[in-house]
């Protein structure tokens, strides 16, 4: 970034300060880790960290299917999976339990798809 000279004759620094520090190193590993469970539970073992991800994937599945659905039927199990799958993604409990729960959103999903099939049909 080039400067005009100033006015006791003195010339600007021909490169900003920003410009002449060292690039930022490598982030860390624990820097790269954004998502939620991650960072919220870092001391998850890993099957536990899977199995919240899952859910919150559920999560995030069931809420957009729901608002995107014709079938009211079909939006209320949609929304029911998605609310169960958020209030399990950072509940205590162990990895069975989160399978069990991952289970139960998954049927809601069958569900859901059932209904939506069915009423599109009327």
């Amino acid at each position: 970034m080039k400067q005009e000279p100033r006015a006791n004759g003195d010339r600007a620094p021909d490169v900003h300060a920003s410009e002449r520090l060292s690039p930022n190193p490598k982030p860390s590993q624990s820097q790269l880790e954004t998502d939620p469970i991650g960072m919220m539970m870092p001391w998850a073992a890993p099957a536990e960290k899977d199995m919240r991800i899952r859910l919150r994937r559920c999560q995030t599945l069931g809420s957009s299917r729901a608002t995107s659905t014709q079938s009211d039927t079909a939006r209320t199990l949609l929304w029911i999976a998605a609310q169960a799958a958020s209030e399990w993604t950072f509940a205590p409990g162990s990895v069975s339990d989160l399978r069990e729960v991952r289970n139960a959103c998954a049927q809601l999903f069958l569900a859901a798809n059932a209904f939506e099939r069915i009423e599109g049909r009327k």
